[in-house]
Order: structure tokens, then sequence, then C-alpha cells
């Protein structure tokens, strides 16, 4: 038996109901592992019962889509939560007693250089780690097709598309000063 256990699954409470069902069974068998976790969304912020269940079930970190703490950045990206409820979300979370590893995209329309100062003072203060990421244009989104539509795309070298790459022209930054930023918010992060 391995030391950790970790959900992949991109929203591991995407039906609430049968994930409280695996829950109350992996409590049963009390998997005491050192690391354990779960991928999720803000939403794990509204239900209450379902937290206490993943903490008795020992699931002790949660890894969140929070995307960003900046509304226009977050109107651009199609994501349907607030900067606000971003924020709130993660309180909570953090006083249910989970390890938060916050996953954000950089370089939204809303994004400029202060704003990512902003973001990353609060993922400093309210997370655990993060991931930084830049937009990716995913073949078959809205988002790809407005970026298509902007010619903002620069690259269709599909190995690139893996969040680390910039690969869409941002509004207020260019494509190598946003990589650059990217990397910079990554080394002050973990310093």
């Amino acid at each position: 038996m391995g030391a950790a256990l970790f959900f992949s699954d991109d929203n591991f409470i995407a039906i609430p109901s049968k994930s409280l069902a695996l829950l109350k069974e992996m409590a049963k068998y009390n998997l005491n592992k050192k690391y354990s976790g779960a991928q999720t969304t803000i939403r794990i912020a509204d239900n209450p019962k379902l937290m206490k269940a993943l903490k008795k079930a020992n699931i002790k970190a949660l890894c969140i889509g929070i995307e960003s703490i900046n509304d226009e950045t977050l109107k651009s990206l199609g994501k349907p939560y607030t900067a606000q409820q971003n924020k709130k979300a993660i309180k909570i979370i953090k006083q249910a007693g989970f390890w938060v590893h916050g996953m954000m995209m950089l370089g939204g329309d809303g994004d400029t250089p202060q704003t990512l100062k902003e973001t990353l003072k609060w993922a400093k203060e309210n997370l655990d780690s993060v991931q930084f990421f830049s937009p990716i244009p995913i073949p078959g989104t809205p988002f790809a097709e407005k970026m298509e539509q902007e010619n903002r795309i620069l690259t269709k070298t599909w190995y690139l598309y893996d969040g680390n790459h910039v690969i869409i022209r941002p509004k207020h930054f260019t494509p190598f000063t946003l990589q650059k930023t990217l990397y910079e918010m990554y080394a002050d992060f973990y310093s």
C-alpha cells in the first residue's frame, strides 16, 4: 500500500451525492494515508457536509481551480465565480483545516502588472501552494474561438499547451513579459 492517495478527477465533488457515498465508504476503512487529496472547485465551501465527509475520509489537501481573483479576468475566461466568491471560499476551506493548493491563470484580459502583484500577495497570504498557468485556448471551447477570432493564438504546437507556456497574446503584456512574470511569481511564492 502506498503512502498517498489522490483523486485526479478534475472535480471530485461534481456530483455531491456520489462523492458523499464514496467518502462514507472510505471512512469505514480508515485509509490513514500520510498524503491525501482531491481536486475540486470553490463550491466545496458551500457544502459543510461534504467538507466534513472529506475530513472523516482523511482527505487533507484540496487542489482548487481558483483561476483568478480579478473579476475582469474571470469574466474574460468564462468562469462562473467572482473574485469575492473565490476569496471567501478559500477562507472557509482554510478555516475547515484543509491544506489548499490554488491553481490560477495569469494573463487574462483583466490582468495587468499591478493586478498580478496583488494576485501574488493574496496567494502568499492565503494558499499553501500554488500553480500559476497561462490561459490555454483548448480547441472547441468558447475561449479558443474568441482567441482565434481576435488572432491572439501564437502557436498550435500542441505540446506547448501545458499551462507553463504563454501561447496567446495577452492584452496588457507582451508574451515574453507574461512568461517572465509567470516564472518570477513562482520564484517569489516558493522562496
